[in-house]
């Protein structure tokens, strides 16, 4: 695919997570995705959905009320086999996850950010994802996401043409020395498609190139890695046949600069007549500003979300979707 203009999620973040639902089918009810990596570091829930619903009758929706859910939902015998907590000096604790006792080590985010306990609440559609750590001694279990994919605001698919190209980001939320958050980008590793390896690795910036899968329908994309103690992400692409594009988005974008290492043929500026000099006045006019997406969305991205600089050139956020790629669109997730 040729390059194309990037925008990160936190360009249509303005928006709202509560307000994309003006899709062609708009969804009115509210849930949240969550994510539950085992004490293997496996994926054993992937972004699934859960109806927000107040489990333990405190009149809000928070972390325990989704743990409850998804337990109910996808583990065998529910909750009450699968999870339990207990009161302590900080508040309630977890003491077992996805069926694991293990003294307490289990973390448990918000969106990139680690959630301060387990009665604090969470938004409409956005994402919560738990682990059971698998280092129980250094605790070097490194939560990690796709910048494309999940920010504070919400959560987002890719749905591009078969066979298509895209560049994603996978960045680690962490603490430096004096225990402040800090983001950092991921290193070496692997990038698995629906589970397989695709011997794609990533930079020193945490970028790499995937390619959507020539089949058609949902993929899984997450990262492994040999080198540290990842808690995979979870994050999905939808592949259109050019069809379904076209009957969605419109036409791909195909214009874009030439890959790396392409020669593009120049075409020579045209030659001024000898007795009509080229003209190399430098005006004071004002140059008109034009919005960077529709709706007044403010497209400026918020340094403390932890987001790469990703180089937008250009963003188009509309009707909850932002153009990011030649034949490739970032939408908000649509319940699985």
């Amino acid at each position: 695919m040729k390059k194309a203009v990037l925008s990160a999620a936190a360009a249509i973040a303005a928006v709202g997570a509560l307000t994309f639902t003006s899709f062609a089918e708009a969804e009115t009810e509210d849930f949240i995705f969550v994510t539950i990596a085992d004490e293997n570091g496996k994926l054993a829930v992937a972004g699934k959905s859960v109806d927000i619903k107040d489990e333990d009758g405190d009149g809000k929706f928070t972390v325990n009320d989704a743990l409850i859910a998804v337990h109910n939902e996808y583990f065998e015998g529910g909750a009450e086999a699968g999870y339990a907590t207990v009161e302590s000096d900080y508040g309630p604790m977890i003491t077992k996850l996805w069926g694991v006792e293990n003294g307490g080590s289990y973390g448990y985010y918000i969106g990139t950010k680690a959630a301060n306990g387990l009665f604090d609440e969470i938004g409409n559609r956005l994402t919560l994802t738990a682990f059971i750590y698998t280092d129980t001694t250094a605790w070097s279990d490194k939560f990690c996401y796709f910048a494309e994919f999940l920010d504070d605001a919400g959560t987002y698919d890719y749905e591009g043409l078969a066979g298509d190209d895209q560049e994603l980001t996978l960045l680690a939320s962490g603490y430096d020395e004096n225990w402040a958050p800090v983001t950092v980008p991921v290193e070496g590793a692997q990038i698995t498609i629906d589970g397989k390896e695709t011997g794609i690795f990533t930079d020193a910036e945490g970028k790499a190139t995937v390619f959507f899968p020539e089949e058609t329908g949902v993929h899984l994309i997450s990262a492994v890695s040999d080198k540290e103690v990842l808690v995979p992400p979870a994050s999905e692409f939808v592949t259109l046949t050019r069809e379904e594009y076209v009957a969605s988005y419109g036409e791909p974008d195909d214009d874009a600069a030439p890959a790396e290492g392409s020669i593009e043929e120049e075409t020579p500026d045209e030659e001024l007549p000898a007795d009509e000099p080229e003209d190399t006045a430098i005006t004071d006019a004002p140059v008109e500003e034009t919005a960077a997406a529709a709706g007044d969305v403010d497209a400026a991205t918020d340094s403390s979300k932890g987001s790469p600089d990703t180089g937008i050139a250009d963003v188009a956020a509309i009707a909850g979707i932002a153009i990011v790629a030649a034949g490739a669109v970032l939408v908000s997730r649509k319940r699985k």
